[in-house]
């Protein structure tokens, strides 16, 4: 995630202070359960011997990461939104994407982009009077999710899990714990082997 990269970088840029505050909006703002750790502190040293951790593999810092996401992410997730948008006949439109934006932002310093536990954090501050508190203040993510797991908890997926799951032990099958899985395998028997 690249509020990570943000808080790594203040580490080895030595702004000490500015890391602690930043680990402990966070925390506030993302829970324990997003915690960093304090492997990034082997970082230096590991660099000195020429060695990184596997998350650097995208990119070292906050902005050598949102180019990779650029230039390799962006293609996959521009696709799903113009096939999600054309199969509802919506039109998209993506003013973040303007280039001269683009370039705008890779040439701020890095604390406007990640700041005070906040991910855009120069666009939160330039639409601070328009937008609603609840978006301004906004911790959470969410993109194309299907509701995918309420749908899983429906009596009808339910029902024809637990035929998949018969029809799986019938053919000498044994079902996993995945409830997804054991549907899939079920109906690919029922389709593809006319059981």
């Amino acid at each position: 995630n690249l509020k990570y990269f943000a808080i790594w970088e203040l580490y080895r840029r030595g702004k000490l202070m500015s890391l602690r505050k930043e680990m402990q909006y966070l925390k506030k703002n993302f829970g324990k359960e997003k915690s960093i750790g304090m492997k990034f502190m082997y970082d230096p040293l590991l660099q000195l011997i020429g060695k990184k951790r596997d998350i650097y593999n995208k990119g070292y810092t906050l902005r050598e990461r949102l180019k990779y996401a650029i230039e390799n992410e962006l293609s996959e997730l521009l696709r799903y939104a113009d096939r999600n948008s054309m199969s509802h006949s919506v039109e998209v439109r993506l003013p973040f994407l303007s280039h001269q934006l683009v370039e705008y932002t890779f040439s701020v310093p890095a604390e406007l982009l990640y700041h005070h536990g906040r991910t855009k954090y120069i666009l939160r501050e330039a639409t601070k009077q328009i937008v609603p508190k609840a978006v301004y203040s906004r911790t959470d993510k969410i993109g194309f999710a299907p509701p995918d797991a309420k749908w899983m908890k429906e009596k009808r997926f339910l029902n024809l899990t637990e035929e998949s799951v018969l029809l799986l032990k019938a053919n000498g099958l044994n079902p996993g714990n995945d409830i997804f899985r054991n549907y899939i395998a079920g109906r690919f028997m029922k389709v593809f082997n006319g059981v």
